[in-house]
This record gives structure tokens, C-alpha cells and sequence, in this order.
């Protein structure tokens, strides 16, 4: 087998984006990850406007919009006022947003790899990176993964095969807990105290259903509601951090499923905090999960990169570092093939970074700014529960008579 033009680690919606985007451009493209299969639940649900008109241009969209509900708009509730504000034409994006649950997404991005030839590797780890050299030199197991005991079995993964790749690039886009982050020993630059979310989805009646994000100001901070098909509905609330450790850091496979007991109580907040939508006829997947905002301090160098949740995490609320992180790699691919094919540098790559981290460093520095006294609770956290990003949520923060200010960040670092 002959070393591909680009290994991609990692094989969630931004990592499998990346490899769509250079497939389809003629660049032999590799995509490992240490997982059995993909995500098994829904973790992200939210594209925004641009994100949809991405995977359009990919021709993903017509598959994908059965599978989803269009997002027209976001709809600001406290508890006696609202502000609405419509996603159509803001710049560079489709008329609507998709909400689209992550494992459904990332199936229809993996038949197309499929399609092009490219097989998604699983039970394949990155176990050691060397960046030394004209082309960074990449050492990648073959997991086994099998049931053993005698009295009581139990699942163990041993190494079986173990390959030697020298590609032109790698690219990781393998979670905040990068393997390809930690071999290039970059530390978190950007770090913010994290937040737990309780998140789960019902269904609704089916008059109550909607068209809109509705971000539920109050409680101290900022819940959301997505839409989804068939009277489903996505809510994100934030919460104390359970006791114990039952509450899982963000990963490729964030949330703890919750038992009986836990969705109880996810159903008392609903009914706390959206009363209107009435008792939820069911409820199906729930969970809890910490996330921690920050963005790494490097994305890499040379020839090897970070994308995705590899180069920084956010708040769920919006998803925005799985929109982002598409933005970017489309930004990265096209920068990659003009490289494969001579045009450009490498200079090109490092020009990509600054704009991209420059994105982020105004994002977590940055607040909202509004006079009516119902907003206050919710200003701090309002730019990254909004479902739009770069230009797009500069203007739809516009649109909702709102303004932006930036602020002292909460800065530290921290080795990956």
C-alpha cells in the first residue's frame, strides 16, 4: 500500500469533511481512528446557514435533508419578552441553518467517502509522530479488540499490526484529546472555566413544533432548544456538576447516557425552564457532559495540523467548534491541494492558522451588549449560543438590535 498525500487521525464530521473536500480534488487521502464505528448517539445537531451551504457544495445536502430539520431563524426568550431574528441572507451561507443529529451525519459523509474510494480505517490508532524530516513520519496500529476470561469475560485491545507512513501532511482532527496535539506538545493557549450540560431530547406535541433555535435566557446563563424531525426536539441546559464521576470531559464520545433517575430530573428542568412546551410525550437519549473552552495555542506546523475539536472546544449550545472547524478545513483543504500541486508554500498554512485562531481569540474574548435588563443573564455565554459564525454571527448579532464588545479573556495554559 503506498503512503497517501494526506493521513487524516480522526474520524468524526470534521475529519471526514477534510477527506471529502481533497478526495474530491484528486489527493490520496487516508482516515484512521481508533473507534470501532462511528458516533452511536447524537451528540452535535446544529449547522449553521454557511455549514449547510458547505456540505451542499460537497453535494451531501440532498441526502442529508430528509434526515434533518431546516432552521430559519433564532427566537431570544426570558420569561415575558423575545427577540427573533431570521438566518436568511446573512454572508456566505444558505437561507436556513440544518439541525441533522451528528450519527446521521457523519453515516452519509462515510457512504460518500465510500463512493470515492476512500474506506474509513477503524481500530486504527496513531501511536507516534515524527515531524523531523521532508515528510512527517507516522507510526499506526491495527487494534484488535476481543473478549477474554475465563469464569467472566471481559473485553481487552491488544496491537496487532503496526505500518510506518510517511505522507505529505497530517492532519489531526482526532478530539480535545489529540494524539497528534500531544506529539506536537502544544499546550492550550485559551482556557475558560468550564461548563456541565445536561442535554436530551423529546418529543413534542406536535403543534409546539418549530422552525427556530430557541435560546432560553435566564437561570444565570443561556439554554437552547433545537428542532428536530418528526416533533423531536434537542434540549441543552446548563447545570451544577453532578457529584461523583458520572459527567464525562467532552471527547469523540462525550456524554454519559443517563438512567431512568437522571432523566426524571431532565424533565423537571424542562418543565422549569420552557413550562410552555407542557409535559414532553417522550423522552428518548439524554446525558451529561463537561466541556471545557479553550483553544490551542499552536495548530501545528509544517506539515502537520490540527482541526476541529483538536484546536478547540466551545460550548455546545451552538455547536461551534464543529461549524468552525468545517469552515476551517475547507480553507485547510484547498491551501493542501495548492500545495500537492505547487502553487503555493508552505507559508500558505501558517497564513491559514493566524486567521483562523484570530476567529476564535475574538470569539472567547468577546461579550454581547444590550440595554434591556432580561438579556443580562445570558450576555456572557449569548456569542457562542448563536447559531452562526465569523462574519454571519457579527451580523445576526446585529439583527437581533444587539452589539458586541470585547473584553479581558480569561487566559491560561495548559499542556494537551
Amino acid at each position: 500500500m503506498r503512503d497517501p498525500d494526506v493521513l487524516i487521525v480522526g474520524a468524526g464530521p470534521v475529519g471526514m469533511f477534510t477527506a471529502l473536500s481533497l478526495a474530491r480534488a484528486g489527493v490520496a487521502v487516508e482516515v484512521i481512528d481508533e473507534g470501532t464505528r462511528r458516533a452511536g448517539h447524537s451528540y452535535a445537531v446544529g449547522l449553521h446557514a454557511r455549514s449547510a451551504l458547505l456540505l451542499e457544495q460537497l453535494g451531501l445536502l440532498d441526502a442529508l435533508l430528509p434526515l434533518g430539520q431546516p432552521i430559519d431563524g433564532v427566537l431570544m426568550q426570558g420569561e415575558s419578552e423575545e427577540l427573533w431574528a431570521g438566518l436568511e441572507r446573512l454572508s456566505g451561507g444558505r437561507s436556513s441553518g440544518l439541525a441533522v443529529p451528528q450519527d446521521r451525519l457523519e453515516a452519509v459523509m462515510e457512504a460518500e467517502l465510500a463512493r470515492l474510494g476512500v474506506v474509513v480505517r477503524w481500530d486504527e490508532r496513531l501511536a507516534q509522530l515524527d515531524v523531523l524530516g521532508d515528510r512527517p513520519a507516522a507510526t499506526v496500529d491495527q487494534l484488535i479488540r476481543d473478549s477474554s476470561g475465563y469464569a467472566f469475560a471481559g473485553n481487552v485491545t491488544v496491537v496487532g499490526r503496526r505500518r510506518i507512513e510517511r505522507p505529505s501532511f497530517v492532519l489531526g482532527a482526532d478530539g480535545h484529546r489529540s494524539m497528534v496535539a500531544r506529539q506536537l506538545g502544544v499546550a492550550a493557549r485559551w482556557r475558560q472555566p468550564s461548563e456541565t450540560f445536561a442535554a436530551f431530547e423529546v418529543r413534542l406535541e406536535p403543534n409546539l413544533a418549530r422552525r427556530d433555535v430557541q435560546l432560553l435566557v435566564g437561570h444565570d446563563g443561556i439554554d437552547a432548544i433545537w428542532p428536530l424531525r418528526d416533533g423531536w426536539s434537542r434540549c441543552t441546559f446548563r447545570v451544577p456538576e453532578p457529584a461523583g464521576d458520572r459527567v464525562r470531559t467532552k471527547d469523540r464520545a462525550p456524554w454519559w447516557i443517563s438512567d431512568q433517575g437522571s432523566r426524571d430530573h431532565l424533565a423537571a428542568l424542562l418543565a422549569e425552564r420552557a413550562p410552555w412546551l407542557g409535559a414532553p410525550r417522550e423522552i428518548g437519549w439524554s446525558g451529561v457532559a463537561r466541556f471545557e473552552r479553550r483553544v490551542a495555542a499552536s495548530w501545528g506546523r509544517g506539515r502537520v495540523w490540527l482541526l476541529g475539536d483538536a484546536a478547540h472546544v466551545a460550548s455546545p449550545l451552538a455547536s461551534h467548534s464543529l461549524n468552525r472547524g468545517l469552515h476551517e478545513a475547507d480553507e485547510l483543504a484547498a491551501a493542501i491541494v495548492a500545495n500537492l500541486a505547487g502553487t503555493t508554500n508552505l507559508r500558505v498554512l501558517e497564513s491559514w492558522e493566524s486567521r483562523s485562531r484570530a476567529e476564535w481569540d475574538w470569539l472567547f474574548s468577546s461579550r454581547v451588549r444590550g440595554s434591556a435588563s432580561w438579556l443580562v443573564p445570558g450576555l456572557n455565554q449569548m456569542l457562542q449560543a448563536l447559531p452562526a459564525t465569523g462574519s454571519a454571527l457579527r451580523e445576526l448579532v446585529g439583527r437581533l438590535g444587539l452589539s458586541v464588545e470585547v473584553v479581558a479573556p480569561v487566559e491560561s495554559a495548559q499542556t494537551a
